[in-house]
C-alpha cells in the first residue's frame, strides 16, 4: 500500500497523541492492527483509559 506523507499522518497516531486525545476526552475511532501477540504485550486496558 502507497500512502503520501499527509495520509500517513492522519491515519497513524503517536502514543503521546492518543493520550493526548483520551485525556482531553475526544471522541475517536482507533482501529488496531496489531497481531495478538503484540496487542498481549502492550495494550491500555480498560481502567487505565
Amino acid at each position: 500500500m502507497f500512502l503520501d506523507k499527509e495520509t500517513y499522518k492522519r491515519i497513524h497516531i503517536s502514543v503521546k497523541e492518543l493520550k493526548e486525545k483520551i485525556d482531553k476526552g475526544e471522541d475517536f475511532i482507533l482501529l488496531d492492527v496489531r497481531e495478538p501477540q503484540e496487542y498481549n504485550y502492550s495494550r491500555i486496558k480498560e481502567k487505565e483509559a
